[in-house]
């Protein structure tokens, strides 16, 4: 039997009123159950100025877009299944969406989404490379995984 988020957010609050603890906790209860849960990735075509624009969309728990501005931790790596960082020399660059904080020469970058949890990451290099690009949980869990990212020599 698989229990309606909504239904088990109503029990919490229920439960917490009963022990005093009042709405204050439930609230906590429920921005946490509506954190990011997945991240969801839309990769570009390139560009002539050999520029591909990844845009990522950080979705809670239900697969709805968070409703607030959250901190990403991605990474570029060599496979859908992550063995090794992409070593290759990327230009790296917010788009329209979003802000980096940090984008590290391994190619970790910590993103900053808007209000509405999306962040465009724009991708240059002069030559040849392919790539994913992929979102780590607080817990060190991935929560998303890109397509492949080619850019044409």
């Amino acid at each position: 039997m698989q229990l309606d988020l909504e239904l088990a957010k109503s029990l919490f609050r229920q439960a917490l009123n009963r022990f005093n603890f009042g709405d204050a906790a439930a609230k906590v209860f429920e921005k946490a159950a509506n954190g990011v849960h997945s991240v969801a990735f839309t990769v570009g075509a390139e560009d002539g100025s050999n520029n591909i624009t990844v845009n990522v969309q950080a979705n809670d728990v239900q697969g709805n877009p968070v409703e607030e501005k959250v901190a990403l931790t991605l990474m570029l790596v060599d496979a859908a299944d992550p063995t090794a960082f992409n070593t290759s020399d990327y230009t790296i660059s917010a788009g329209t969406d979003g802000d980096i904080v940090q984008a590290v020469a391994d190619g970790v970058i910590i993103g900053l989404t808007e209000a509405d949890g999306d962040l465009d990451i724009v991708l240059q290099i002069a030559g040849a490379a392919t790539s994913y690009m992929i979102a780590i949980g607080p817990s060190g869990r991935i929560i998303g995984t890109s397509g492949v990212i080619t850019h044409a020599a």
